[in-house]
C-alpha cells in the first residue's frame, strides 16, 4: 500500500512537472505571437507613411500642372480695364486656350512686363524724339551736326536697341489688357481719338472714353505687327499703358500668359467674361 502511493506520488510530481513544462512552451508561443504582430503593425504604419507621401506628391503634381498647363486665378490691380475689370476682382486665366487656338480679337489677355522693358522704353522714347526733331531739322533745312561732322546713327541704332528675350531671374509684374489687332495688321490712331486697323475703324464699344491725344502715343503713326505680333490696349483707354507705348510695345505670342475667361469676386458679377 505504501508503495503504491509512493509511485502514485512520484507520478503525481511527473504530472505536475509535465503541467509546468506545458505551461513553459506555451507562454513562449505568446511571446513569439506578440512579436509578430508587433512587426505586422510597423510594416503597416511604414505602408500608410509611404502612401501618404505618395498621395501628397500626387497632389503637388497635379497642382504644378494645372497652374502650368491650364490656368490659374488672379486678382485685378488697378483701373486700366475699367469698366469691363475693376481693381480687385478675382479671376481665372485659362493657360490651356492658346494651346488649343490662336489669340482672337477683343480676348482679354495677361503677360508679363519685366524690369528691363522699362529700360527699354526709355530708350527707345528717346530715339522716338529724336526722329521728331531730325524731321523738324530737315524741314528747316537743317541737319543735326556734332563737331562738325554729319551724325549717322543706324549703326547705333541696331545695336542700342537689342534685348535679351531671357528674362530668367529678372523682376517682373502682369499686366492685363484687350486684344486690338493681330499679326500682320497695321494700326494708328488719329487726333479724335479713333482706332483704325488696316485703315478701317474698328468697330469696339469697351473703351470708356474717348482717347485723349496725348495718350495716341506712338499710334500718331501707322504701327505695322509682326507675324507672331499683337496690339494690346485697356479698356480705360487714358490711364493704361499698352501698346502705344513703348513699355509694352506689340506683344509676341508667346508673351501670352493667357485668356481671362472666367471672373468669381465680386459675386455680383460671377460668370464668364464676355468679349
Amino acid at each position: 500500500m505504501k508503495k503504491g502511493n509512493k509511485k502514485s506520488n512520484v507520478a503525481g510530481k511527473n504530472n505536475e512537472n509535465n503541467i509546468i513544462k506545458g505551461g513553459s512552451n506555451s507562454s513562449v508561443g505568446k511571446e513569439n505571437g506578440n512579436n509578430t504582430s508587433t512587426e505586422k503593425e510597423e510594416v503597416n504604419i511604414v505602408k500608410e507613411i509611404v502612401g501618404f507621401v505618395i498621395y501628397v506628391a500626387f497632389l503637388i503634381l497635379m497642382v504644378w500642372v494645372i497652374i502650368t498647363f491650364v490656368g490659374q486665378r488672379t486678382v485685378v490691380d488697378g483701373i486700366s480695364m475699367e469698366n469691363t475689370l475693376h481693381d480687385g476682382d478675382s479671376l481665372w486665366v485659362s493657360k490651356i486656350s492658346y494651346r488649343l487656338h490662336e489669340p482672337e480679337r477683343f480676348d482679354v489677355v495677361v503677360f508679363p512686363v519685366y524690369e528691363s522693358d522699362y529700360n527699354k522704353e526709355e530708350l527707345e522714347e528717346e530715339d522716338y524724339d529724336d526722329e521728331e526733331f531730325e524731321d523738324e531739322d530737315a524741314e528747316s533745312g537743317e541737319y543735326a551736326e556734332s563737331d562738325g561732322e554729319d551724325y549717322d546713327d543706324s549703326d547705333e541704332d541696331s545695336e542700342e536697341y537689342e534685348f535679351d528675350d531671357d528674362h530668367e531671374g529678372e523682376e517682373y509684374e502682369y499686366f492685363i489688357k484687350r486684344i486690338i489687332a493681330l499679326p500682320g495688321e497695321k494700326v494708328r490712331i488719329d487726333e479724335a481719338g479713333t482706332i483704325y486697323v488696316n485703315d478701317i475703324p474698328i468697330d469696339e464699344n469697351y473703351g470708356k472714353e474717348t482717347i485723349d491725344p496725348a495718350m495716341i502715343g506712338r499710334c500718331d503713326k501707322e504701327v505695322t505687327l509682326g507675324e507672331d505680333e499683337y496690339f494690346v490696349m485697356g479698356d480705360n483707354r487714358n490711364n493704361s499703358e499698352d501698346s502705344r507705348f513703348y513699355l509694352v510695345g506689340n506683344l509676341k505670342k508667346d508673351r501670352l500668359i493667357g485668356k481671362a475667361v472666367f471672373r468669381f469676386w465680386p459675386l455680383k458679377k460671377f460668370g464668364p467674361i464676355k468679349k
